[in-house]
């Protein structure tokens, strides 16, 4: 269950693309928003580098804190104007904006971050490409990216989301990625449960036969495998469709989300597969790149409960 969305805006317009996402999301699970910017804190805030806790502000830092935190304020205050039926809430803080961003959605369960895959330099000084990669990395919470753009419009509507895709490699790590999703979008919309299955590297000593069996033998099993996944939604009512490419990993999730219509990628951080063999980490990486519909992102856990 989603019960608060965590959006991390910097005052740009790029940053400002999540916010048709943020929209969706919150209507489609009730979830209310918090608009959370971070500021820089000055260079030598930090009286050791490496220790966090002992800070020092130095009277002109005060008042500098004290205007950015008032202009900021403002500037939350007027984004909150762009929600209507929702519950929408403002957070300032001061520090490095992942960690930050970080700590504000794990306070609360059922929280989720809602970004923009970059964004350049605005009220709070905050990178948002750099900072998604960390956040994504870094955080146990579902991450939810959206591709920024510049066109000011598309902050003000909201993005469809009727039907989710879920790349799974055959772990139980990268299954996580299905329950969140079931778990926030339930009977909502439909699923394409997508398996991609690694072809054998070029260069390497196999005879045509054999390379035309494994491929035969492990589409197969990923479709057995993918069968199985799918009875379970059913079973629950949910509306689902399954697809297997041997292929490489990341274009393939791509291009099967794009050519089923998906409106959204779900997948974990990582995840070793079966015979897909390949790891969930670098493929995710590749994925945030490439895709052009939102991807949410699951750091997968050895322990999910």
């Amino acid at each position: 269950m989603l019960n608060r969305i965590i959006v991390p805006l910097d005052g740009s317009q790029l940053s400002h693309s999540a916010l048709p996402l943020a929209r969706s999301l919150a209507e489609h699970t009730g979830a209310g928003i918090t608009l959370l910017s971070v500021i820089d804190p000055p260079r030598d805030f930090y009286i050791a580098p490496q220790d966090a806790s002992t800070t020092r502000l130095r009277p002109k830092d005060i008042e500098h804190l004290a205007g950015e935190e008032i202009r900021i304020q403002e500037y939350l205050d007027r984004m909150k104007t762009m929600f209507e039926d929702i519950r929408v809430s403002t957070d300032i803080r001061l520090g490095n904006a992942a960690e930050e961003i970080i700590d504000a959605a794990e306070a609360t369960a059922g929280s989720a971050i809602v970004m923009a895959s970059h964004g350049r330099t605005g009220l709070g000084r905050m990178f948002i490409g750099s900072v998604a990669n960390r956040v994504v990395q870094a955080t146990h919470v579902p991450v939810f990216i959206s591709r920024a753009s510049s066109d000011s419009r598309a902050e003000y509507g909201k993005l469809k989301i009727n039907h989710v895709a879920v790349a799974l490699d055959g772990s139980r790590l990268a299954e996580q990625a299905l329950d969140k999703a079931y778990n926030i979008f339930r009977n909502n919309v439909r699923y394409t449960l997508i398996r991609v299955v690694e072809p054998v590297a070029p260069g390497q000593s196999y005879t045509s036969e054999t390379i035309a069996r494994y491929e035969r033998e492990a589409r197969e099993a990923a479709e057995d495998y993918l069968a199985e996944a799918s009875e379970t939604l059913i079973a629950q009512g949910a509306t689902v469709s399954a697809d297997v490419r041997v292929t490489q990993p990341a274009s393939g999730i791509t291009r099967t989300a794009g050519e089923f219509g998906a409106d959204m990628i779900a997948m974990t951080t990582h995840g070793r597969s079966g015979m897909g063999r390949f790891l969930m980490g670098s493929v995710a990486e590749r994925v945030l790149h490439d895709a052009d519909r939102p991807v949410m992102i699951i750091h997968g856990t050895e322990d999910p409960e």
